[in-house]
């Protein structure tokens, strides 16, 4: 009789869709779409600005100067975290806004982006590397 009851109870729970169980979350799931959504239109528009500073010529006279190829610097910036690409655009930005606090105008917005996305490349690199095991450092 018990084992009966159980096969009923247990058929049943299985055959009920799980929504009826479920609790409502604290967060819809509008809300969630709505904060990705926010977050990858932040992301692209983050890109397309560095990526702007980037395709001067001046960036790529700077980033020849200190021996960086600028198309690789262009294509990195997409593996940068969020935080990352947030942090350049902001001081860029700022820079942007007031050149004299920055002290040599749009240049110097441009060495700061070519630098930070040089510097944080080759730690991504080191990572990769670190990862992978020696093999990578012989290449």
């Amino acid at each position: 009789m018990n084992r009966g009851v159980l096969s009923v109870v247990l058929a049943f729970s299985l055959a009920v869709p799980s929504s009826l169980w479920a609790r409502p979350h604290l967060v819809t799931t509008r809300a969630v779409d709505a904060r990705f959504a926010s977050a990858a239109a932040e992301r692209a528009a983050h890109l397309a600005a560095l990526d702007q500073i980037l395709s001067t010529p001046t960036a790529a006279q700077v980033a020849a100067a200190r021996g960086l190829d600028i198309q690789r610097l262009r294509s990195g910036l997409a593996s940068l975290q969020d935080d990352e690409l947030r942090d350049i655009h902001a001081r860029a930005a700022a820079l942007q806004k007031d050149p004299v606090a920055g002290g040599l105008g749009s240049l110097f917005v441009i060495v700061l982006v070519v630098v930070a996305v040089a510097v944080i490349l080759a730690v991504l690199i080191v990572q990769d590397c670190k990862e992978k095991g020696a093999e990578c450092l012989d290449n």
